[in-house]
């Protein structure tokens, strides 16, 4: 199993919201079934999927993924309808250099530490997205 998973996010408020919480502050995210990829439904059904997994919320913006926020599980809960994903951020990632990763469809999935995201070839419509620029003084 991958050592990474990624938490997609939908609107500025929630980025806003773990931005004001900070480091610390316990927070979650409730996604439909049909927002998680089969690899992680399968890991959750095994019981594979356990408090203590790093994960890292990311704002969808197109096709790119921006990383928002490092995180670890604390607890998924499974309601007839949704999963829901508790956590506790342990950091925020600045917005004044964003880090766009090219990405699948907007699921929670599974992706390396500190890597970019799964590359979405043979997902049919989703070609592969180019790397982004680096934003000017990233460096």
């Amino acid at each position: 199993m991958p050592a990474v998973l990624l938490l997609p996010v939908f609107s500025d408020w929630v980025v806003e919201n773990l931005s004001h919480l900070g480091p610390g502050s316990t927070y979650h995210l409730a996604y439909e079934p049909a927002r998680v990829e089969l690899e992680v439904l399968e890991d959750l059904r095994e019981g594979a999927i356990r408090p203590g997994l790093p994960a890292e919320v990311v704002r969808v913006d197109g096709e790119q993924l921006i990383p928002v926020a490092r995180a670890r599980l604390t607890r998924v809960h499974e309601y007839p309808g949704y999963y829901r994903f508790d956590f506790v951020v342990e950091a925020v990632l600045p917005r004044l250099v964003p880090r766009p990763l090219a990405g699948r469809p907007p699921r929670v999935q599974f992706a390396s530490p500190g890597g970019p995201s799964p590359s979405p070839v043979g997902l049919p419509g989703h070609p592969p997205s180019p790397p982004a620029p680096e934003p000017p003084g990233a460096r």
